[in-house]
């Protein structure tokens, strides 16, 4: 399960990763509202990308542990 939940984050990464590009200022066909919609969905993306990297990493120290105990026992 928790490597199925690593695989899910990964994906999620991939999709998340248009949501954080630079916000490109085209006053032609981006009022000041667009724009500033844009940064906040950039924001947005990159605090989800945040989230997906510290559930990553407490995942994969999770198995670390699963591992360590398989040794032990």
């Amino acid at each position: 399960m928790i490597q199925q939940k690593v695989e899910e984050l990964v994906s999620e990464d991939f999709l998340g990763h248009m949501g954080q590009s630079t916000v490109e200022l085209d006053q032609q066909s981006v009022g000041r509202p667009s724009r500033m919609d844009a940064l906040q969905s950039q924001a947005t993306a990159q605090a989800q990308q945040r989230r997906r990297d510290s559930q990553k990493n407490a995942l994969a120290a999770a198995l670390l542990r699963l591992d360590e105990r398989v040794w032990l026992l």
